[in-house]
């Protein structure tokens, strides 16, 4: 993983034994995930929490038959950094679906999410090319999730919320 400070605007760094990857573009995620993936860092598809006024949920731009070849294909990391780059949306706008499709991202929750153009009325259920269903949640904030029976401190609602 150390090996992603080679490539441009991704940091990794380590905070009390733990890694942190800082990247600059919100696609880049993709390249982390599939870079841990190769070096089995991550042994399946990651539930995803992330930070962003926008969804960014649109359908991929790919075709469903190019993201099979991407997804089934044994890409280097060069190969599979050009798809992040030049194939999908340069608006990053379809970053989450797409990692959906490839098997990368299981769930995702959006916390701050206020223009939600692709999940007008969340949760999101999304049913990938293979047929894995996939959820995208939507908070406003984290405080909500901290406050009196919020969705982090709820235990009575521990099975509902997990």
């Amino acid at each position: 993983m150390n090996k992603l400070t080679l490539r441009s605007n991704i940091f990794v760094k380590s905070f009390h034994n733990i890694r942190v990857i800082i990247y600059e573009d919100h696609r880049c995620i993709l390249n982390v995930l599939k870079t841990a993936k190769d070096a089995q860092v991550l042994k399946a598809a990651t539930r995803l929490v992330y930070f962003d006024k926008h969804d960014d949920a649109k359908p991929p731009l790919p075709s469903a038959h190019r993201l099979a070849k991407i997804r089934s294909a044994t890409t280097t990391q060069e190969e599979f950094w050009q798809f992040v780059e030049w194939e999908l949306s340069p608006l990053d706008d379809d970053w989450l679906i797409t990692g959906m499709e490839l098997d990368l991202i299981s769930d995702a929750l959006l916390i701050g999410g206020e223009i939600l153009h692709n999940v007008p009325n969340p949760p999101l259920t999304h049913t990938d090319s293979g047929g894995r269903q996939h959820h995208l949640f939507v908070e406003s904030h984290i405080w909500d999730g901290l406050a009196a029976h919020g969705w982090l401190v709820d235990l009575a609602r521990k099975g509902e919320l997990q």
